[in-house]
């Protein structure tokens, strides 16, 4: 079990309202992204049944159950709801950008360095 989410000194009303939320409750995955953009995360867990519970029911529909796409829809809905769809596109575009990023990177990884018709037997 990590440790809990530490509560800075000065925080905002939304700072507070959701770490009363996260107080009693038997898991909590938290994922942030910081100033420079990096994306980190931190996961606490009663250290009983119900925290063990919490921790593999988080990680079966995050894996299994495609609670990130179920997420990623409701935050679009909600754009749609409140006329924020242009919030939305960005969004998607940013992911898309990533993703062609990665697989940039991936291809560059996967190229063989030295062609094997130019590799000399010994």
């Amino acid at each position: 079990m990590l440790d809990p989410l530490n509560k800075p000194q000065d925080q905002s009303s939304e700072s507070n309202d959701f770490l009363e939320y996260i107080k009693n409750k038997s898991c909590v995955l938290a994922l942030v992204v910081n100033e420079k953009g990096e994306l980190n995360y931190q996961i606490n867990w009663s250290p009983d049944e119900k925290g063990l519970h919490g921790a593999a029911s988080i990680f079966y529909n995050l894996i299994f159950d495609n609670l990130a796409f179920k997420i990623f829809e409701e935050l679009r809905e909600q754009c749609v709801l409140n006329d924020a769809e242009i919030d939305y596109l960005t969004i998607s575009k940013m992911m898309n950008n990533f993703l062609q990023s990665q697989q940039a990177k991936s291809k560059d990884e996967d190229e063989v360095v030295v062609p094997p018709d130019q590799i000399f037997s010994i």
